[in-house]
């Protein structure tokens, strides 16, 4: 079904699509979004084990609030209250259709990979196949917890009030910041990996805490309070994906009802926190800004305001269709590439180097960059960030975007097959599942390989974590 789908709106993008936008158009994309999406989710569940916290509902989630939000805004109610009907949205109004269509297009590609039948196994060199996973993570704790002190005493006084990203953090802090995450998400995985083989089915909250761990848990459970302190909702959501996702995936299944139960006030939360946060946050701490907040309520009036923020990715996309392949020639895999051999050092930059030489223009360095140089020109003075459906794009125009989205719904099933099965699997798969768990409902603003680098990066830092408690084992 999604592959006569995938044609049907293949013929409508090279025949069918006007020039400029049409608001019956954009319709009738989104009631083919919309079934398609009914279609998709009613065999999703015709399994007993499947779960709605699964990784792959938490990226189409997000996936579809970046790709179709505002396109739904559009259909109901005409213009939103702020005016995104403009260049800094749409870039240029005569690929309004084509953008609409590439983006359905992107999602029945991905409906697609995930349903195909075919099945092959993937030969993984020794050094992969072998198990690093070790029960001890007393080394990678100890870490986790030196990194998340310093970060916490480089990311600037204001931080530690209460204000969010106030601009006096040093800039060693994000790579503290980043070595802490990944330590953390080492620890889970490594934890994650045995009580797949210990554990079935169904296991209570307090037996899961008490098999991660009172140390983990309560460095978890700090970060994401002071987090919401300082107004960033970032490391609260993800990690309440990886650690309370993982649980109600794989140990006691979540339903519909709760799922709605948990993402409405969820939502309404995340929505008060960056409002709080966006009320002079440099100059005043929480307490006061929450006051504020609480006299004076939402400083936007926004339809579906809750996710304006998530789905305002979407201008990326416009921006890139509107100058590749016509001002700009596509990167031909080199985004991807780059991408996947990112996680080696000095692999990505050296290769800008050779590839550009003293031609090299930041908007060579990634699909942000270039999206950055489109919005801002030579002189940005912030990131306006990518989207995954852009960054394919980029690279091979729609030939690009189904093909990617086709392999990364293929590969999403495996992830879901990690948390839910109970064949063993290898390690590094363990730590794939974790790495997109903690960013799935990001995954849709920025790339598919993403969370490829930090995976890479994890899987070393537990082979060194492995070698050196061998070793200690045997004094």
């Amino acid at each position: 079904m999604f592959g006569i789908l995938l044609f049907i709106e293949i013929v409508i993008y090279f025949f069918l699509t006007p020039e400029g936008y049409s608001r019956l158009f954009v319709a009738f994309q989104i009631i083919v979004v919309g079934v398609s999406i009914f279609l998709f989710l009613s065999s999703f569940f015709k399994k007993k084990q499947s779960s709605w916290l699964l990784p792959t509902i938490i990226f189409l989630l997000g996936f579809i609030i970046v790709n179709f939000q505002l396109y739904l805004v559009f259909v109901l109610w005409g213009s939103p209250v702020k005016s995104y009907h403009d260049w800094f949205y749409w870039a240029d109004f005569k690929v309004f259709s084509k953008c609409v269509t590439i983006s359905t297009v992107a999602l029945l590609s991905f409906f697609q990979g995930y349903k195909v039948k075919w099945d092959f196994k993937v030969t993984f060199p020794e050094i992969i196949k072998y198990s690093f996973a070790t029960p001890n993570i007393t080394i990678l704790l100890f870490l986790a917890y030196a990194f998340y002190i310093l970060f916490f005493f480089t990311a600037g006084v204001k931080y530690r009030s209460g204000a969010y990203a106030a601009g006096d953090a040093q800039v060693i802090s994000r790579y503290f910041f980043m070595l802490f995450n990944m330590l953390v998400i080492a620890c889970f995985a490594n934890k994650f990996y045995f009580l797949r083989l210990k554990y079935d089915r169904r296991v209570s909250v307090v037996k899961y805490c008490r098999e991660l761990g009172a140390p983990l848990a309560f460095l978890v459970a700090w970060h994401m309070l002071y987090s919401l302190y300082v107004g960033d909702r970032g490391p609260f959501i993800s990690y309440c994906l990886l650690f309370g996702g993982v649980y109600f995936a794989r140990f006691r299944k979540v339903t519909f009802v709760h799922f709605i139960a948990v993402l409405i006030p969820a939502a309404i939360l995340m929505t008060a926190i960056g409002d709080i946060r966006s009320r002079d946050a440099s100059n005043i701490g929480f307490t006061n800004r929450l006051l504020t907040q609480l006299k004076g309520g939402s400083e936007s009036g926004d339809h579906l305001q809750n996710t304006a923020e998530l789905a305002g990715s979407v201008r990326v996309l416009h921006h890139i269709v509107s100058s590749v392949p016509s001002k700009y020639p596509y990167k031909y895999g080199e985004g991807q590439f780059r991408q996947f051999i990112g996680w080696v050092p000095f692999f990505s930059s050296n290769y800008l180097a050779l590839r550009y030489g003293d031609n090299f223009h930041f908007k060579h360095k990634s699909s942000s960059n270039f999206a950055t140089f489109l919005i801002q020109g030579d002189y940005p003075t912030y990131g306006n960030g990518t989207s995954a459906v852009a960054d394919l794009y980029l690279d091979l125009g729609l030939l690009g975007v189904i093909v990617g989205m086709i392999l990364f719904g293929y590969f999403m099933k495996k992830v879901d097959r990690t948390v839910i099965s109970s064949q063993p699997v290898n390690f590094i798969m363990i730590i794939f599942t974790c790495t997109y768990f903690f960013s799935a409902l990001y995954l849709g603003r920025a790339t598919i390989l993403t969370p490829v680098k930090i995976t890479m990066q994890i899987f070393l830092i537990c082979i060194i974590n492995f070698i050196l408690i061998k070793k200690l084992a045997r004094r």
